[in-house]
């Protein structure tokens, strides 16, 4: 098989989800979750980017009300 995607739910919250992602031997996670507050990206606030780095991996801001996480650090 060339790629495999094995999902979780979070036990405490149902909107956190882990997905597993194997393609070619290339392994890695990446956690969605959904956001209780509309994150605002504008251009006073420099540090409210769209992609950042986290202790716990790569942040992406898909909407205000969603976010991925490529998980690099467990």
């Amino acid at each position: 098989m060339l790629y495999n995607v094995t999902t979780f739910t979070d036990k405490h919250d149902t909107t956190k989800l882990f997905h597993h992602v194997n393609i070619l031997g290339f392994k890695f996670r990446i956690a969605t979750n959904e956001r209780s507050f509309k994150k605002r990206n504008t251009e006073q606030n420099p540090n409210n980017r769209n992609l950042y780095r986290t202790n716990r991996g790569w942040v992406w801001n898909r909407n205000p009300n969603k976010y991925y996480c490529l998980i690099t650090n467990s």
